[in-house]
Order: structure tokens, then C-alpha cells, then sequence
């Protein structure tokens, strides 16, 4: 695809001449209902799309993350134009490229500095986190790349601002695709005129030549034949036309595995999720690096649900305790026990058995259930009779043994 001009950051620079005007009007209904996002200590600002907030109108598809000087009134980065719903037109000549698998990082320096900055979508400095404890920004570094810039690349009089967006793929932040080592994709170069104008460049990665489909049914018959020969951790196609405008299509099994991934940053968050879909199994054939961690989660929650069983027995058959005396969470769910017991069993002279506990555990919300997997908070009470509490002993904590979980197929 050849070099091509966004005109609408010009445009509206020149409708709004101040930073505060633009912004004021961004936030604005009329203007999209994007979000701006300060950096601090730097002249920069983050507009960004926001799903289900954000009016996309005519242009607001530029917005899917702008980064903006608040000093010179310009965009010094754009990230790739937010992908259009439905499916490409028919009849129209449509480059497509692979539609690589990571995390978005936008990479650009300005005229009169030596810096590179380094932003995602929604962060300037990248130092977010998500599926990794790292930062995106020490995954981003520790990929190998060239520290230097080329001088065609290099910011200008003409060109004060050029930036490039990367795809970073990393192990540490699988989302489908098996990545075996740190790898950068670079999807998309361009440089920022001095009133405004972006210039993309040709992308760096094409997938086919220049591509006429006369159906939607040739294009998804197209994607089928890419997806059986690619296997099924293949993500897609991007399809761009000659204006930047951009489609995606996903494979069906990618679109599955994905779903099956969730949106889950934490192992535990998606532990529990996969736990109650009973998909765990279904997950670890895809995801086995997690099987270990998992099966550690699952013997936390049967211990913590036979100490609840316990608590229960204490307070409403041997009474040695009270309710009031246990911590949280497990106050609560003996609680919810003993009212099902009044609520359904009492009347048929059934008492609580440990099966009642684990359906109970089991219906908990999710976010109930993460809890059980904190350290307990003890009552006022408790916290004063645990000052004069001796450590336990060493045969003490030698008994405490813990079930080896299952080796990693």
C-alpha cells in the first residue's frame, strides 16, 4: 500500500487553536466522548477511544489512541485507524496483512530531543502490566532492535514528530499463539507535518499483493483456506484499503481460543472463571504451561473449603466458638450456611454436611471465591489472643503437608 494523508488532526487544529479548546471539544458529545489522558511531566497528552463511551462519527476512528503536544498544539504519534465493524467492502482493491497476535506499543520522537518515547494504547511510558509482572516496557526492551534511528525517519523542520506502532509479542504475554521469544512486528510507520498532517508510509509487513473479493463469501472462504493451512492458533487478516481504512477478520478457532483465554489478567481470576464453566480441563490442553498454578489454586480452595466446614461445626454443633469470632471471609459464607440449614434443611432433620459446603463454595460469586484465597483477617478479639500465641512448632509444620500437583503434559 502506498504512502497516504490524514488530514483530520489539521482540521482540527485549525477549528480549535489552543490544546484547551481541542480538548474541551474532545471530551465534548459533539466531539466524541473520547478520554484525555495527561502524562505527567511531560507536554503530552493520551486522546483515546473508550468502548461503549466514544462517538466514533465521521473520523473518530483516528482516535483509537492519538498521542498529542500540548505545548506545539500537534499529534506526535497515531496509532493504526481503529478497525471498521462488519466485513470489507466487495468489488475494492484491499491489501491484506497478518493480523499479528500481542499487545499494541507506539514508539516516536519529537523535533528537538534525542528521546524515544514509548507509549501503549492507553499509557504513556508503557508501564502497565497485564498477563506478565513485568512491564510492557521491560518486555518491550527486551526485545533486539536497532538503537538508532535512520535519518529518513528522523524528525524534521517539515516533519517535527515520527513515530512507528509495533505489535510485541513476548512469552511472558501469551494470548493464543506459542511465542517462543521476544519478537517485534512493526505495522505501521508515519510522520507528522508541521500543521498537523499525518503522512503514513508503506507498512513493513504485507501478507498478499493488492486483493479484489467480488463476495463476503469468497472473503470468509478465503479466510477458511488461510486458517487450515495456518492452524488454529492463527489469528486473521487484517484488510486495509488505499485511505488507511482498516477490517478485521479472525479465524473461528482463534475467535474460540481467545474466548477460552478470557480477559483475565490474574491466573486466579481466570482459574475461577474456567472452574465454574468447567472448562479447566479444556483450557490446559491449549494453556498447559498453567496447569501447575492451576492445580495449586484447586488445593487451596478444598482446604479452605474443609476449614469452612470446620468453622461451621464450631460454632452451630460443638459451639466452642461464635460466630463473631471468626474472621472473613469465613464469617460470612458459615453464615450463608447455617441460614440454608434453617432455610432447607432443619425442617427435614438434615443437618450441614461437607457436601452442602462445597455446592455452597461452588455457587459463590467469583469474586466471593477469590477471597477465600487471602490471608483470613482476624476479629479484634482474635488479633489479641494471637499476641500471646506461640509459633507453631517445627513437627507442627512438618504435618502441614501439601498434595504434589500433577506433572505438566
Amino acid at each position: 500500500m502506498g504512502s497516504f494523508q490524514v488530514s483530520t488532526f489539521k482540521t482540527l487544529r485549525e477549528l480549535y487553536t489552543t490544546w484547551d479548546e481541542l480538548k474541551t471539544h474532545l471530551m465534548s458529545e459533539d466531539g466524541g466522548k473520547f478520554t484525555v489522558r495527561d502524562c505527567e511531566n511531560t507536554p503530552f497528552a493520551i486522546i483515546q477511544y473508550k468502548k461503549g463511551q466514544s462517538v466514533l462519527g465521521e473520523n473518530g476512528h483516528w482516535f483509537r489512541s492519538v498521542v498529542w503536544n500540548k505545548v506545539t498544539h500537534l499529534p506526535v504519534c497515531v496509532s493504526p485507524r481503529k478497525a471498521s465493524p462488519g466485513m470489507p467492502p466487495v468489488n475494492t482493491p484491499l491489501h491484506l496483512e497478518e493480523f499479528y497476535d500481542g499487545v499494541m506499543v507506539n514508539v516516536f520522537r519529537v523535533l528537538g530531543s534525542s528521546e524515544e518515547h514509548i507509549t501503549t494504547r492507553s499509557q504513556y511510558g508503557a508501564g502497565g502490566t497485564f498477563y506478565s509482572e513485568k512491564t510492557f516496557k521491560q518486555l518491550f526492551n527486551e526485545v533486539s532492535r536497532p538503537n538508532t534511528w535512520l535519518p529518513k525517519d528522523l524528525p524534521s523542520v517539515e516533519f517535527p514528530a515520527s513515530f512507528t506502532s509495533y505489535v510485541l509479542q513476548h512469552p511472558e504475554h501469551r494470548v493464543v499463539a506459542t511465542v517462543s521469544s521476544p519478537k517485534l512486528v512493526a505495522v505501521e510507520n508515519g510522520k507528522i507535518s508541521a500543521d498537523g498532517t499525518v503522512v503514513y508510509v508503506d507498512p513493513f509487513y504485507k501478507y498478499v499483493a493488492p486483493v479484489t473479493f467480488s463476495s463476503e463469501k469468497e472473503m470468509n472462504e478465503h479466510i477458511r483456506s488461510e486458517s487450515i493451512h495456518r492452524g488454529w492458533r492463527w489469528q486473521g487478516l487484517v484488510f486495509r484499503d488505499t485511505m488507511g481504512n482498516r477490517w478485521r477478520i479472525r479465524s473461528p478457532t482463534y475467535i474460540y481460543l481467545r474466548k477460552l483465554r478470557g480477559n483475565d489478567s490474574k491466573p486466579l481470576d481466570r482459574f475461577l472463571r474456567l472452574r465454574s464453566m468447567n472448562s479447566i480441563q479444556e483450557y490446559l490442553k491449549h494453556y498447559g504451561e498453567e496447569r501447575q498454578v492451576f492445580w495449586s489454586f484447586e488445593i487451596t480452595l478444598r482446604k479452605r473449603t474443609k476449614e469452612i466446614y470446620d468453622s461451621y461445626v464450631a460454632v452451630h454443633k460443638s459451639h466452642e466458638k461464635k460466630l463473631a469470632d471468626l474472621p472473613q471471609p469465613d464469617k460470612t459464607v458459615v453464615f450463608k450456611l447455617h441460614s440454608h440449614f434453617l432455610a432447607n434443611l432443619r425442617a427435614q432433620s438434615k443437618s450441614i454436611r461437607m457436601q452442602d459446603v462445597i455446592d455452597l463454595v461452588n455457587a459463590l460469586p467469583l469474586w466471593e471465591q477469590a477471597l477465600l484465597f487471602k490471608v483470613p483477617v482476624p476479629t479484634s478479639q482474635q488479633q489479641g489472643q494471637q499476641q500471646d500465641e506461640s509459633l507453631p512448632t517445627d513437627q507442627q509444620q512438618q504435618e502441614q503437608t501439601a498434595l504434589e500437583p500433577p506433572a505438566s503434559s
